[in-house]
């Protein structure tokens, strides 16, 4: 339950195939190599109570989606669907191009 523990607000944005989110617009905390993605999905509030044995927080049931890596899953929450989408959408054309280097990602810098 620690991932809802720490929950805030970021912006996020996509430049040069990375992606970076933060507490502040332009000024990232965190970044994701589009690379070490695997896919954007919607959040399954079913699957998350059959795997945690609960209900999902409210907060994720309506705009919520993941961001897999070779690594780790993030959860996002967008303000609607359609942003919601439109990253799921957005995320996922861009895998194609970045297949590449997905094969030679170790998850280190």
């Amino acid at each position: 339950v620690a991932i809802f523990a720490g929950w805030k607000r970021y912006f996020m944005w996509i430049n040069k195939g990375t992606i970076y989110y933060g507490d502040e617009e332009g000024k990232p905390k965190y970044d994701i190599p589009v690379a070490a993605c695997r896919s954007a999905e919607r959040f399954d509030p079913d699957e998350f109570a059959q795997k945690k044995g609960r209900d999902a927080p409210s907060m994720l049931t309506d705009f919520a989606w993941l961001l897999k890596t070779v690594e780790y899953t993030v959860v996002f929450v967008s303000d609607s669907e359609s942003q919601c989408l439109a990253w799921i959408d957005g995320i996922n054309s861009m895998l194609p191009r970045h297949q590449r280097t997905l094969s030679g990602f170790n998850g280190h810098s």
